[in-house]
């Protein structure tokens, strides 16, 4: 499942602005300024509304000065980064938001919103050509709000605006589920079908543009509110004085949508330009330079293929990876085209590109291939998985050459992978790994290899006869269970209803 950080291309239009209105409405009704017949306010234009460019203005409209209240309110707004709900407190690995659209598969496909936390100051300012009016204006402000017995609140209805390229990429999405699937619905009924929350469409005043967006409504925000202030005109301008209150309120911005789609649909790989390219870094060799005799001694982490997660994985664009498994690092990955048929060849594991085989690893494989599924058997385990399913060792073999097949008909709308590990779990290796290594003494030194930290010198010859010490001493794997100790509860238990005679008509 590939994800997709895709930021919001209008937040401020259908999502910003329409809040700081809402909370300025609850604001002037609260104070008795909502008989105001114009509120100014510039939001993000450069440019300052000149008088009478309104379509609405009538005759010699625009022959009316500044210089005079003529009931407007001037706005301002500014917002600034707060700790409040930031990745101070949340990182956003995980989605943390409900999904407005999830599908129902076993990995679904689904969209979030995502927001960060902000704190938004709005400044209100009234113009007045009397200084005694401002002074009222003022007064009765500071007197409403000392009778305040808490912060006020106020709800926001915003929407969340879907880009352009989402849609364009369910509909790629979906052709492909047409093309395997012909029950698939159209993409209209396919695509309200996953909805989790209602969709609408919004417009210009025109009626143009429209965009699909999903409608939300925030509660309880509150605001807190300052002094009301007296300002006096600067000198060169018009006579007039200003009163002006503010007041602020801390927000969730919308940001961007946080998109998960698939990689595969069947066995389809979606268009290559959804597809986002994997970092350079995370597959380039560590550049270690130190004196020779360190480096000798760091000769194991010079390659990022010691370290997981750094494997070969085919292709370099696929986020899958295993599941962790206890004591199981993964050495090659690699992606399956499968056909629906059964007893298919899946893949010959010596013939997957960019990785170079250990011969004695190789030999050694091959002489065990009736075990490479089994864990516990062979320390070079070979695993197969359909999604996330690991597909059990009774349905898969491999032959003396490498070849693995599966023996059923494949979930052909599963992505499979194999994953071929190695196991280093000595603790749980099984009587027949350790028989068959004494049987094959040319196979001797592939544990020195594994575990080459371990003080094997130290061992007397052969050192296959301490199989206890080693096991002890190297202390990799889960272990033998021991003895269940004795549970008052479970024997009273089987007491109850197992051992005591019911005589009961």
């Amino acid at each position: 499942m590939l994800k997709s950080i895709v930021m919001s291309e209008d937040d401020y239009a259908s999502f910003f602005r329409p809040a700081v209105l809402d909370s300025l409405r609850q604001v002037l009704k609260y104070y008795s300024l909502d008989n105001a017949s114009q509120i100014i306010y510039n939001g993000e234009n450069d440019v300052a509304k000149m008088i009478g460019s309104n379509s609405d203005d009538g005759f010699r409209g625009d022959m009316a000065t500044d210089g005079i209240f003529r009931n407007k309110l001037y706005i301002v707004v500014e917002k600034e980064d707060t700790p409040f709900n930031t990745g101070y407190s949340n990182q956003r690995r995980e989605p943390t938001e409900r999904p407005v659209w999830l599908t129902d598969d076993e990995e679904p496909m689904g969209l979030y919103p995502a927001f960060s936390g902000i704190k938004v100051n709005v400044s209100v300012v009234a113009s007045f050509n009397s200084s005694k009016l401002a002074e009222h204006y003022q007064r009765r402000i500071n007197r409403t709000r000392d009778n305040q017995m808490a912060d006020m609140a106020f709800s926001a209805t915003v929407h969340l605006g879907v880009n352009n390229s989402i849609l364009a990429c369910m509909q790629d999405v979906h052709a492909l589920l047409l093309k395997n699937d012909p029950t698939t619905p159209e993409f209209g009924a396919w695509f309200n079908k996953y909805c989790q929350v209602p969709f609408t469409t919004i417009s210009n005043v025109a009626g143009k543009n429209k965009r699909l967006v999903v409608p939300q409504r925030l509660d309880y925000i509150g605001i807190q509110f300052q002094d009301a202030e007296i300002q006096r005109a600067r000198r060169g301008s018009s006579s007039k004085f200003e009163v002006e209150f503010r007041y602020s309120f801390y927000f969730n911005e919308f940001t961007n949508w946080e998109f998960f789609y698939p990689l595969d649909i069947y066995q389809d790989e979606i268009p290559e330009k959804w597809i986002p390219i994997p970092n350079e870094q995370f597959n380039r060799p560590f550049n270690v330079r130190v004196a020779p005799e360190v480096a000798w001694g760091l000769s194991n982490q010079t390659t990022r293929q010691q370290e997981a997660p750094y494997f070969l994985k085919l292709p370099k664009h696929d986020p899958w990876v295993m599941k962790r498994v206890p004591f199981v690092q993964p050495i090659i990955q690699a992606r399956l085209a499968v056909e629906n048929i059964e007893n298919q060849e899946l893949v010959n594991i010596f013939d997957i590109p960019g990785f170079k085989w250990n011969e004695q690893v190789k030999a050694y494989m091959l002489r065990r291939h009736k075990v490479a599924f089994t864990q516990y058997a062979t320390p070079f385990l070979v695993w197969v998985f359909s999604n996330n399913l690991r597909i059990l060792p009774t349905q898969l073999s491999m032959d003396e050459t490498g070849s693995v097949r599966l023996s059923r008909l494949p979930t052909m709308k599963n992505v499979h992978h194999i994953v071929v590990t190695l196991d280093y779990s000595v603790r749980d290796y099984t009587d027949d790994f350790w028989e068959d290594l004494a049987k094959n003494p040319q196979d001797l030194n592939l544990l020195p290899a594994i575990f080459p930290w371990y003080r094997w010198d130290l061992l007397p010859k052969p050192w296959l006869n301490d199989i206890q010490r080693i096991r002890k001493d190297i202390d990799k794997g889960l272990g033998l269970p021991g003895h269940n100790p004795t549970r008052y509860m479970m024997n009273l238990g089987l007491n109850s209803y197992v051992l005591v005679e019911d005589r009961r008509q």
